[in-house]
């Protein structure tokens, strides 16, 4: 908590590194996963059909056919992201500000970390708010080193696919309580 806080309260200190965290330490890991991601399409190419279907398939060239496709996806993406603010407006953001009020609880931007801060309160707060979602993400980035099971077909996979779907449920089970919760309250 200190390495965060930056001391014994949350402030303006504390707002700066997490600022700093968001701004240019994600966005560093991101370039380097996705670098990672277009080395092993160019040195291994696309994966292989669901089927266990032995026919050669003919190989795809990486330029430009796969650089062009990722491209796509890319700007597809940004174009989605951009038009979400105007049309997707969440209700706290379209809410009007009431001067009035005396404290303003800060919150994340995952309704599911919200809840799950709410749950875990006083001593346990690091459990909620840093080890049990750095467990989901490290799991869920896990799972395909975890099943090194040669079969492709979901259906084969249950053991993954099952584990997955309840990381996916208590993730947007969390969410809903967490929404419910925060942002359908009188008060807000």
């Amino acid at each position: 908590m200190q390495l965060f806080r930056g001391g014994s309260l949350t402030g303006i200190v504390a707002l700066t590194r997490l600022y700093v965290l968001h701004i240019l330490l994600l966005p560093c890991a991101l370039v380097v996963l996705i670098g990672l991601h277009l080395y092993f399409l160019a040195t291994r190419g696309l994966s292989g059909p669901l089927s266990n279907d032995e026919t050669p398939r003919p190989k795809v060239p990486f330029m430009p056919v796969i650089v062009n496709r990722w491209l796509a996806v890319f700007i597809v993406s940004a174009i989605g992201l951009g038009l979400l603010p105007g049309n997707g407006r969440p209700p706290w953001v379209t809410r009007p500000i009431r001067p009035i009020r005396r404290s303003f609880p800060a919150r994340s931007g995952g309704v599911f970390l919200n809840q799950l801060v709410a749950i875990f309160k006083g001593p346990f707060m690091v459990l909620g708010s840093a080890i049990i979602p750095g467990g989901l993400v490290f799991l869920l980035a896990a799972l395909p080193f975890l099943d090194r099971s040669s079969e492709r077909r979901p259906s084969k996979r249950m053991a993954v696919m099952v584990a997955a779907a309840v990381i996916l449920a208590a993730l947007f089970g969390l969410s809903v309580m967490g929404y419910v919760e925060h942002f359908m309250r009188p008060e807000h």
